[in-house]
């Protein structure tokens, strides 16, 4: 997908910015395969950028009492994006599938950053949109196949 490398592109470009220091606004972590990232239920504060490996985003069914797999992310994905408008406790339960590595952004100093540089913040919220417009998308479609948390077999179904 093309958004991806803008979106690469364009993060990159802001984190090169002084106001947005490596260690303090933002960090470079390494996962080993099976790794918690993000945990259901706390509290969101941090965006995350895939720079390799691929990560996988379960939800919990209170029916099943089961994780079901959501979706399964690659390099240049984006999430917990919804940090950037206000600090919501997170929805899904996120793993790294395979050895990875992620840029962890701060929310609340980024939204600071893009309050300061509008035409960054125009473009990555619009980049984030396009990301949000194209998973409802999906959504919608894996309701008309069937399960409501059937991801697997809506990406089986549709690559056929």
């Amino acid at each position: 997908m093309a958004l991806n490398f803008e979106l690469k592109h364009l993060v990159s470009t802001m984190l090169e910015s002084p106001r947005l220091e490596e260690g303090i606004a933002w960090f470079r972590k390494s996962y080993i395969e099976g790794e918690l990232i993000a945990e259901s239920g706390v509290l969101g504060r941090s965006v995350y950028f895939i720079e390799s490996g691929q990560i996988t985003v379960s939800i919990y069914s209170e029916d099943k009492k089961t994780w079901n797999l959501l979706t399964l992310l690659h390099p240049g994905d984006v999430f917990g994006e919804s940090c950037l408008i206000s600090a919501f406790p997170r929805i899904a339960r996120v793993h790294s599938a395979s050895r990875s590595q992620i840029l962890e952004i701060n929310g609340e100093r980024l939204s600071t950053y893009l309050d300061d540089h509008p035409k960054q913040g125009y473009l990555l919220y619009k980049a984030l949109f396009q990301i949000n417009f194209f998973r409802l998308h999906q959504t919608n479609q894996a309701f008309k196949i069937g399960s409501e948390y059937d991801y697997p077999n809506y990406l089986e179904h549709r690559s056929s």
